[in-house]
C-alpha cells in the first residue's frame, strides 16, 4: 500500500500532541501542556489542570485545535499503520520491537559481495536492490543479472 509520507512538521506535531495528552492525563496530577502553561516561579513550574476550570478547558481546547490544524496527525498515524500492516511484510509480525521482516533479513543475508572494484557501492543501494529483488521474486519475475567488464551495461 502506498500513502503520503509524514513530514517532519507532521511528526513534530504528533510528538507535541502526545506530550500534551500525557500532561493532561497524568496519574500524578494533570498539568497544562508545556506550551500553554503559565509561567510559575520557584521549584514547581507545572501549572495544574482542572476540568472544572472553564478557562483551563478553553485554553486546552484552543491549543489542541490550533495544534491539529498545524500539520497532519493522520499522515503520522496512517503511515505507521501501513508500516505495521503484516500484508506489507516490512516488519517482523512476531517481534515486540520494530525489526525488519524475516524475508527482508533473508534477502539481505543472501546478497553476495560485489565484484572487486564495486566495493564503494553504498549499503543503501544494496538494501534497496535486495528489497526490489525480493518483491520481483514474490511476483514470479525471474531476474537475470549480468556483470560486464567496465561496469557499463
Amino acid at each position: 500500500m502506498k500513502m503520503a509520507k509524514a513530514s517532519q512538521a507532521d511528526i513534530e506535531m504528533a510528538m507535541e500532541l502526545a506530550n500534551a495528552l500525557e500532561a493532561l492525563s497524568s496519574r500524578w496530577g494533570a498539568t497544562m501542556p508545556e506550551k500553554i502553561a503559565k509561567g510559575q516561579t520557584g521549584e514547581d513550574r507545572d501549572e495544574a489542570f482542572s476540568l472544572d476550570d472553564h478557562e483551563h478547558c478553553r485554553r486546552v481546547c484552543e491549543y489542541l485545535i490550533n495544534l491539529g490544524r498545524s500539520a497532519s496527525l493522520f499522515r503520522v498515524v496512517m503511515g505507521m499503520a501501513v508500516v505495521l500492516d503484516p500484508r506489507n511484510e516490512l516488519l517482523d509480525p512476531d517481534a515486540d520491537m520494530l525489526e525488519a521482516h524475516p524475508r527482508i533479513q533473508a534477502a539481505l543475508s543472501a546478497i553476495e559481495p560485489l565484484p572487486e572494484g564495486y566495493g564503494k557501492a553504498s549499503a543503501a543501494v544494496a538494501t534497496e536492490a535486495a528489497v526490489l529483488i525480493e518483491r520481483a521474486r514474490r511476483a514470479g519475475v525471474v531476474l537475470t543479472i549480468e556483470a560486464r567488464k567496465g561496469g557499463a551495461a
